[in-house]
């Protein structure tokens, strides 16, 4: 591996483009780094998931900091905004905290957005890795940093359905909701002061599919985008559980 081009400063390297070789490979990866980590917690018991959710939690936060730190150090970034994790896929920074308390109501919070929030993230960001194709090389620190981040979501959502240790009910919408809603509306303001895009609510980013929501109504923008980060993932996510649920009662 070229460690050259692995730290390297943004725009020093060709960068990989979505939909491409490279893009495929690196999903194919993480899907099977999820998949096996899966099967090694095949028989793992509830008391022994909330241990991994702390685990995977510290991860998330070790390598957000390593993030920063590649910010800091190597892109010389002055820019304020690129330390604050208040993205969608940040959210379970912040949520694996409430996760990993042993009960309580601030628990199930934590629960319902890591299963939610961490499911429709991770597949989201498979999809459209809109922040680092087009940006950074595919075998690059910030591109391998993110596809972790994002398969480290993707494995605490699938162990919570697998293991039963999270069952959605309709009345845990609203908390999920508020928690999307509470992080969007401290983006905004804080985008009004730094003039950033914190959660995608300010501004569009042409090229991806925030473009849409933005030419549906530019006046709207803010609403519309956090509103469809905020309901359909939960109902979707919900259904899905309901889904695998009925298959395992029927087999």
């Amino acid at each position: 591996m070229n460690l050259e081009k692995l730290f390297s400063r943004r725009g020093n390297f060709e960068s990989y483009q979505m939909f491409s070789a490279s893009h495929i490979v690196l999903v194919a990866i993480c899907l099977a780094l999820v998949l096996l980590t899966l099967y090694i917690s095949r028989k793992t018991r509830e008391e022994k998931v909330l241990k991994t959710v702390r685990i995977c939690v510290i991860l998330l936060w070790l390598l957000q900091f390593s993030k920063m730190s590649f910010n800091y150090f190597i892109e010389h970034s002055r820019i304020l905004s690129h330390y604050m994790p208040f993205y969608f896929c940040s959210i379970p920074l912040f949520s694996g905290l409430l996760s990993s308390l042993p009960k309580g109501k601030l628990k199930r919070y934590g629960d319902v957005f890591m299963l939610v929030g961490g499911f429709a993230g991770a597949v989201g960001y498979f999809l459209l890795p809109s922040t680092t194709a087009g940006k950074y090389p595919a075998f690059h620190f910030i591109t391998l940093q993110s596809f972790l981040h994002h398969a480290i979501m993707l494995y605490i959502a699938l162990l919570f359905i697998k293991s039963k240790y999270v069952e959605l009910k309709i009345k845990d919408l609203p908390s999920y909701a508020i928690t999307v809603m509470l992080m969007s509306v401290i983006a905004y303001y804080t985008n009004s002061i730094l003039g950033s895009n914190l959660m995608f609510v300010s501004k569009n980013k042409p090229g991806t599919a925030i473009e849409l929501v933005y030419n549906m109504s530019q006046e709207w923008f803010p609403f519309n985008i956090t509103f469809l980060q905020a309901v359909p993932p939960f109902i979707i996510v919900y259904l899905i559980q309901k889904g695998i649920n009925m298959l395992k009662e029927s087999s």
